[in-house]
């Protein structure tokens, strides 16, 4: 079986959580009091420029190890102002990185280190699961029972944090899953009126004026309606959390060529919110990107992936202060 070594470390090299295979890789240095990745490689990691996302590193010399080096993957963690948190280091021996892959920026959602990252949250979500439906239905239960308006609060956010962990659990699922499609026989229209069902309430919170511009004839095309659904949802909820309150957003569906000649359905969502700026238009699909203070940052990949996989591509355009669209390709039957 093939284990994953993973650590998440601090800015300073720190190593704040482990995997049981990444502790194994290091046994003599963990065995003592090496707690700083920097005290088992012969790796500064202050060197690392922060403002990359991804580093691949290779032939690194593993201090007190004669002759041994690995190769491993950085992946840097931001806050919503761009502050590093945290590095997710993945290990390889020496030799097999270059051969198993070749390292390509433009396409980290390929890369099994982040697949795996999808996997050991998908291992142990049952094991979270069960814990946290008894502690869901016993704070139901004493909300019930209490009358203090104040203790109730208490109760809410109890309730409301559990949601949270769940929904990042949801996540990490998802990501790891990445099951083949499911081709059927489906409307678009459909598709899109069961999303909006979903992102109704969201829209209606914040007063959003949303405009519908799609064709009353049915949009058949062969795909798979729930990734659709999931697809949509990711990039409607995005928009509604990109602008203002009062703030607009427009959904139209038109038929368009391409320059390989097929014919696409294209797919426009359009939000009048702040805008992306145009550095961090390439990398917004990429695995743990996210601006929000709340989320991992992984629906935009999982997004990209599931159109790729129906034979579509996403085109983004934003400008500062003006706002963003987002332009789904599906192939047309």
């Amino acid at each position: 079986m093939n284990h994953v070594r993973l650590a998440v470390l601090d800015p300073g090299g720190m190593i704040v959580s482990s995997s049981q295979s990444f502790r194994d890789s290091f046994q003599e240095a963990f065995s003592g009091t090496a707690r700083n990745i920097m005290e088992i490689l012969d790796f500064d990691i202050r060197t690392v420029n922060h403002n990359r996302i991804d580093h691949a590193y290779t032939n690194i010399p593993v201090k007190n190890a004669s002759s041994r080096t690995v190769d491993f993957f950085l992946h840097s963690l931001h806050d919503d102002q761009k502050k590093l948190l945290a590095f997710i280091m993945t290990l390889h021996e020496s030799n097999n990185l270059k051969s198993v892959m070749d390292f390509n920026e433009e396409n980290l959602c390929h890369i099994d280190r982040l697949t795996h990252i999808g996997k050991l949250a998908a291992g142990i979500a049952h094991e979270i699961g069960n814990p946290l439906g008894g502690i869901l239905a016993a704070a139901h239960g004493l909300k019930k029972k209490l009358k203090d308006e104040p203790q109730k609060e208490y109760i809410n956010m109890i309730i409301q944090d559990i949601a949270s962990i769940k929904n990042t659990i949801e996540s990490l699922r998802d990501f790891a899953r990445r099951s083949k499609p499911r081709f059927v026989k489906t409307d678009l229209r459909d598709v899109l009126k069961r999303t909006l069902f979903l992102v109704l309430p969201e829209i209606q919170k914040k007063n959003v004026r949303f405009i519908e511009r799609t064709p009353e004839a049915p949009l058949e095309i062969n795909a798979d309606p729930e990734q659709l659904r999931q697809v949509f949802l990711n990039i409607l909820l995005n928009a509604v959390s990109a602008v203002q309150i009062d703030g607009q957003i427009t959904l139209s569906i038109s038929l368009t060529t391409r320059q390989n000649h097929k014919n696409y359905y294209l797919v426009t969502v359009r939000d009048n919110g702040p805008g992306i700026d145009a550095d961090d238009i390439s990398i917004i699909f990429r695995p743990f990107y996210t601006t929000k203070a709340k989320g991992l940052g992984l629906g935009l990949c999982v997004t990209k992936k599931i159109v790729e996989d129906h034979d579509g591509f996403i085109e983004v355009e934003s400008e500062r202060s003006k706002g963003t669209t987002f332009n789904v390709y599906l192939l047309k039957e």
